[in-house]
């Protein structure tokens, strides 16, 4: 069990189901599987979903992964290319053993200047390459962050304006938009830094609707964003004045890269489909790219619940910080539900990379969930105001421990009405 309280939760036959349902959905998304069944080596020939490359025709094999599925990454090609990797970075939030790639720890959700080098290593391994060299990344949610090279700017900017960002409501497309007008690796960055190298791109997408551009703020993907773009953005949340420069715009730096989406919020959604048909319930998907304030999104989802049905749904909620308390989107999407969930009802939302801003991957609450809260004289309309999911859900036992998870395709919501 990748949940790892799930006996704690489960304290009602339809607690347990709908936790068995969102196992489900992490069990789908796991990276090193994923790898393993879409990416094939035959003697010389690499297979990446269908399309082959000829290894013959390449004299070196570098490795870059960012993100938190990079050490991941990292073990399952290892596994498929052992020796024939020349060098390599895995940057994650942790390290791991390897053996041909160097394991790399940065700082997450915001940059450190141990993160800048790691990008300065990287930057350095991958000047130079020739036509006849091959790249492979692995590229995951939560690369925005540790792939900080910042030519105009340091980390403490960065770290300052993505908290403005995040505290005056800006969805995560305005904020890696930023990211790109800041940054020489981001927005096609990398793979105008590798050309003229063969680039093949192992992308996980954590954004709603399973783009590829948005996914660490897309290091080799042509970005159709531009200055104007972010200075709108800094325009509309009232930031401080910034040195933005251009993404490539030149299509020749993207000739020879291949981007494959291996992995997004799709597949876990799917198999959360297939899991609550499999335990009775008429099994609805509400959409893989939910948005808006978390608070609201989860009374609508409370709302959206029929009798016998599974709402299923992913995308990435917003926080709007104006309380001094502890928690996340996840946490705050079930707060906001809990007064709004008709009887027999239970809803989950957890971040499938398994830190919602905290040490807890999500929560959990049914109809059950206010009385339990009068009983321990708790308010949840004042926790909602103080932004503070964490301490309700810790004094309800109600929050989902799973650590982290390896991988990330954005968040999981299930509602299950009996």
């Amino acid at each position: 069990m990748l949940i790892k309280n799930f006996k704690q939760l489960a304290t009602t036959s339809l607690r347990r189901s709908v936790l068995l349902i969102a196992e489900a959905g992490l069990q789908a998304i796991d990276t090193r599987a994923v790898i393993e069944e879409k990416v094939k080596l035959e003697q010389d020939i690499l297979n990446v979903s269908g399309q082959q490359f000829d290894l013959k025709k390449f004299r070196r094999i570098f490795f870059v992964g960012i993100g938190k599925a990079a050490l991941n990454s990292a073990q399952a090609l290892e596994k498929i290319l052992g020796q024939r990797i020349t060098q390599g970075i895995a940057l994650d939030i942790k390290k791991g053993k390897l053996k041909y790639i160097e394991s790399l720890a940065g700082d997450h959700p915001f940059p450190s200047q141990r993160n800048v080098a790691v990008a300065d290593k990287i930057k350095k391994m991958l000047g130079g390459l020739k036509k006849n060299d091959l790249v492979i990344t692995a590229i995951s949610g939560g690369g925005s962050a540790l792939l900080c090279s910042l030519p105009k700017a340091t980390c403490q900017e960065e770290t300052l304006i993505t908290n403005l960002l995040f505290e005056r409501g800006a969805n995560i497309e305005e904020i890696n938009i930023l990211r790109k007008h800041i940054s020489d690796l981001k927005g096609g960055g990398l793979a105008k830094l590798a050309y003229p190298a063969t680039i093949v791109s192992l992308i996980f997408s954590d954004t709603p609707g399973c783009g590829l551009d948005t996914v660490a703020s897309g290091p080799t993907v042509f970005d159709t964003t531009t200055i104007v773009d972010a200075r709108k953005i800094i325009k509309k949340y009232s930031l401080p004045k910034l040195d933005l420069f251009e993404t490539p715009k030149d299509q020749k730096y993207f000739k020879n890269v291949h981007n494959f989406l291996l992995l997004c919020n799709m597949d876990a959604l799917r198999a959360m489909f297939a899991k609550a048909t499999e335990l009775g319930f008429k099994a609805k998907v509400c959409g893989n790219c939910l948005s808006g304030e978390a608070r609201e999104v989860g009374r609508h989802l409370a709302r959206l619940s029929k009798v016998g049905e599974a709402i299923i749904g992913g995308g990435e909620t917003i926080v709007r910080i104006k309380g001094t308390g502890k928690g996340g989107r996840n946490q705050e999407v079930v707060l906001g539900a809990i007064e709004h969930l008709p009887p027999q009802t239970v809803i989950i939302s957890i971040a499938s990379d398994g830190k919602d801003n905290t040490d807890a991957a999500g929560a959990i609450a049914d109809d059950l969930s206010p009385k339990k809260a009068r009983r321990l004289k708790l308010d949840p309309k004042k926790f909602l105001v103080n932004n503070d999911s964490y301490h309700f859900f810790e004094k309800t036992r109600d929050l989902i421990f799973t650590g982290p998870t390896g991988t990330n395709v954005s968040d999981l919501m299930i509602v299950l009405r009996k």
